[in-house]
This record gives structure tokens, sequence and C-alpha cells, in this order.
């Protein structure tokens, strides 16, 4: 009877244990992922907005327009580019070598109409920045932009090196157990 309970409470306290566990690793469940990812992207959307802003040296006003019609214009981009890929769904249910002339024609043609959209509503965005701020400004801002990725792609290689550098000092001493 002694052993029965024993095995109870062992068992018990086995999965209180390991449910610790799981409980303390929500952050590395899908939906929290995704939160994460959406609330870093938000960030790193904010820092570019503000880098760009300090970079070309914007007024106020200028700022505060300049980031309605950038977010004006991302919302048309993501919403044609929605369009875009259902019109494609179709062929790209198919494999590309299986495709006949007339099917990769079509293809072309709806690339080519996407992409003179696409090169149409930066022209209209460009022209509407042109009529907020100087002409220097808005040519600058591509650098602007490339310049941040740069920073962001050097912190991110420097935070990688970091943990790399940690978790190497933190590994134990492979030489003192061969002796």
């Amino acid at each position: 009877m002694k052993t029965n309970k024993m095995m109870v409470i062992l068992c018990m306290s086995f999965l209180m244990i390991t449910s610790l566990d799981l409980v303390a690793q929500r952050e590395n469940r899908p939906m929290n992922r995704q939160a994460n990812l959406k609330d870093q992207k938000e960030l790193i959307e904010t820092q570019k907005y503000e880098h760009v802003v300090k970079f070309l040296e914007l007024t106020p006003t200028e700022a505060d327009q300049y980031k309605k019609i950038t977010l004006e214009a991302k919302a048309k981009e993501k919403t044609m580019r929605a369009d875009f890929r259902k019109e494609m769904t179709d062929f790209n249910k198919k494999k590309w070598n299986e495709l006949t002339d007339k099917e990769a024609e079509n293809i072309l043609a709806l690339q080519e109409v996407h992409f003179d959209l696409m090169s149409k509503h930066r022209q209209e965005t460009l022209a509407k920045l042109k009529k907020i701020m100087p002409v220097s400004k808005v040519a600058k801002i591509k650098q602007a932009e490339l310049d941040y990725k740069r920073t962001i792609v050097r912190e991110a290689r420097q935070n990688r090196q970091n943990n790399q550098n940690r978790q190497h000092r933190n590994r134990p001493d492979d030489s003192s157990s061969e002796e």
C-alpha cells in the first residue's frame, strides 16, 4: 500500500515539474511568436521612420505628412500584391514545367500588368512627396532607408556574434576532460 502511495506521489510530482517547465516556455508558443514578430515589425517600422526623419532633417509637418503618405502607399502596395497573388493562384497550383505556352503567356501578361501598376503607384507616391518637401529630400529617401537597413543588419550581426561568444564562454571546456 505504501509503495502505491509513493508511486502516485512520485508521478504527481513528476507531472507538476514537467508542467511548470511548459508554462515557463510560453514565449515560444506559435501564437506568442507571431505576436512578437508583429511587435518587432512595428518597432522596426517606427525606428525606420525616425531614422528617415532624422537623416532628411524633416520639419514636424513634413514628417507627419511623410508618414501619412508612406503608410497609405504601403497599404495600397500590400493590397496590390495580395490581388496579384490571387490572380496567380491558378498557375501556382501547377508545376512550372507543366505549363502550356498559352498559360505562360498569361503569366507574363499578368506580371507585366502588375509591374506597371506598381510603377504607376510609386510615381504617384513620389509626386505626393514632392508636394510636401523639396525634391532633394525626396531623392534622399531611398538612401536614408538603405542606411537604416545597413544599421539594422550591422546590429543583428553584432548581436549574433555576442550570443555566440556568450554561448562559447558558457560551455564547459572539453580540453580539461581529455587529460
